[in-house]
């Protein structure tokens, strides 16, 4: 009998005998090679908040094990009634993003808010993360408090008393 190269899966020629056991060892071998895959830097959906009714303040829960994380990676997609309007994206009432938001179809590219949060699998550590709003560049913030510490809610808010539009979404992965 034959084996392939890099799991040993078995390859019968014509005169092989095929067994049972032969099958159940090489599914043992593939399932252990795709959670090995499925394990490694592979981003999770956590959330995904859509806005469909537009307000100048939007709040959605969230529930985050910030343990079971290397990184929460969190993006802003917001819609305004003006462009390049600010869009707050609060985490557990500490700001994460500054998004700029644009007119739903009016041709102008979004500037997605996009952070990266590192609670490096210790929802205990200080909130460490990159964040940029797509228009003024990136920056790291250490910020006040543990990831533990953060309540379990989303806000987005518009600068000025302006609306956060229909079609506004924040999507939420995780890391591992």
């Amino acid at each position: 009998m034959k084996y392939t190269e890099h799991y040993q899966l078995n390859q019968w020629d014509a005169a092989d005998r095929v067994l049972r056991e032969d099958f159940n060892a090489d599914n043992q071998k593939l399932d252990a090679a795709l959670t090995d895959i499925k394990m490694q830097r592979s981003l999770t959906l956590l959330h995904e908040c859509n806005v469909t009714k537009s307000s100048q303040e939007i709040e959605f829960p969230l529930s985050i094990d910030w343990n079971a994380w290397k990184a929460v990676h969190i993006q802003c997609e917001a819609f305004t009634a003006e462009d390049r309007t600010e869009v707050y994206v609060d985490l557990g009432g500490k700001t994460i993003i500054r998004a700029w938001g644009n007119v739903a179809g009016s041709g102008t590219s979004s500037y997605l808010g996009y952070a990266i949060l590192l609670p490096l699998y210790d929802a205990r550590r200080q909130l460490f993360y990159c964040n940029t709003n797509g228009y003024t560049g990136i920056g790291w913030v250490v910020g006040d408090g543990t990831f533990a510490a953060l309540s379990p809610r989303l806000t987005l808010t518009a600068y000025r008393k302006a609306n956060v539009n229909t079609g506004t979404t924040v999507t939420i992965w995780g890391e591992r």
